[in-house]
């Protein structure tokens, strides 16, 4: 579907949300899955954008969007508002969150956090309340070969998990962990960046890929300031989508931005050719956003505040945080498959989404 002018792409979808065992019931299930049907229905997908083998196309909103006074992981971390710390003589899938300050800090999913007895990826997103003490919160190791102290407390190096990662963490899957370490190894081959520990944050230790990836982010880092109400963004790699990101606000996609990009920078970087081939159009990207109307979302209690949202299907893994009747954070990615390159969505032929750049 195409507006007149700039041929703008307008996203509606009806989306069916599925009540599981276990999840909530009642008015907070249906104002969860409203909130998410009006923020998605009206987004815009922007003209995309390249720079060598990577596609961004931008997401705003045609609703007038309200900031949400949060702040994030590295905001918090920076200020020490936010301790993040091991339980116990620790716990390779927990770690406890200890707010000491009286804002409200969101952690999105997929970041990396450095120290403790080994790195860890945050599960999926959280929105930690005021003053809130021992919040156990989900994670994936992401340093196989290290379970030694090297400090108490953990510290982010500003990084984002790639799209295999966060989509292997979002599913939530039994295998999850392993498949995680085999993507980690998988990226260290490929970067050629090998690490002593097996840890993912010392691929970008590395200083020759380190300059590839700055300038893959030089080319791109204005993508949250290009339009008014820029929300989020599609990343490809050629003709194959990696991820969708939207926000609740221009405010908050731009201070992660930078990570999302850095993230999207290394897959783009080490890519095989044949994962290179071909160009994301909008269009394209449009069909990807629109099959998350097919998905069935199941609801469940944040980790501290707000509900998450979450549906595995088959070929797309999508999840959103909703609070107060805000989303804050919706996220979708093709499954991961370890060592193979991203699925496409049934029913799309690659072949016929070659057209070039608008």
């Amino acid at each position: 579907m195409k507006g007149t002018g700039q041929h703008v792409v307008i996203v509606a979808l009806f989306i069916a949300v599925a009540t599981g065992a276990g999840f909530a019931q009642g008015a907070s299930r249906v104002d969860a899955s409203s909130a998410l049907r009006a923020m998605i229905g009206s987004l815009v997908l922007g003209k995309p954008l390249r720079f060598e083998n990577l596609t961004v196309i931008p997401i705003s909103t045609l609703s007038r969007s309200t900031a949400i006074p949060v702040v994030t992981l590295d905001e918090a971390l920076k200020m020490g508002w936010l301790r993040i710390r091991e339980i116990d003589d620790g716990e390779v899938p927990r770690l406890a969150l200890d707010n000491r300050s009286g804002r409200t800090i969101f952690v999105m999913g997929g970041e990396i956090v450095t120290g403790g007895k080994q790195d860890r990826l945050i599960g999926g997103d959280a929105l930690i309340r005021p003053y809130a003490r021992g919040i156990e919160i989900p994670v994936y190791c992401v340093e196989a070969g290290r379970w030694t102290e090297t400090t108490s407390q953990f510290s982010t190096k500003q990084n984002l998990g790639t799209w295999a990662l966060r989509s292997n963490a979002q599913a939530s899957a039994p295998a999850a962990q392993e498949d995680i370490w085999g993507e980690v190894e998988k990226m260290q081959d490929r970067a050629g960046a090998p690490s002593a520990t097996g840890a993912y944050q010392d691929i970008y230790e590395d200083r020759k890929l380190n300059a590839r990836l700055l300038a893959v982010e030089a080319g791109l880092k204005n993508v949250p300031r290009l339009a008014a109400g820029t929300v989020g963004a599609i990343c490809a790699v050629g003709g194959r989508i990696l991820s969708m990101d939207a926000f609740a606000d221009p405010s908050l996609f731009e201070r992660l931005w930078p990570k999302i990009l850095r993230a999207s920078a290394l897959s783009a970087v080490t890519a095989a050719a044949d994962e290179s081939a071909g160009v994301t159009t909008r269009e394209y990207a449009w069909r990807f956003v629109e099959r998350l109307s097919d998905l069935r979302f199941a609801e469940g209690k944040g980790v501290d505040l707000g509900l998450v949202l979450r549906a595995d299907g088959g070929s797309t893994t999508a999840s959103a945080l909703v609070h107060e009747g805000a989303v804050l954070h919706v996220s979708a990615f093709p499954v991961a498959e370890t060592g193979r390159a991203p699925r496409q969505a049934p029913g799309l032929e690659h072949d016929d989404y070659r057209q070039g750049l608008e």
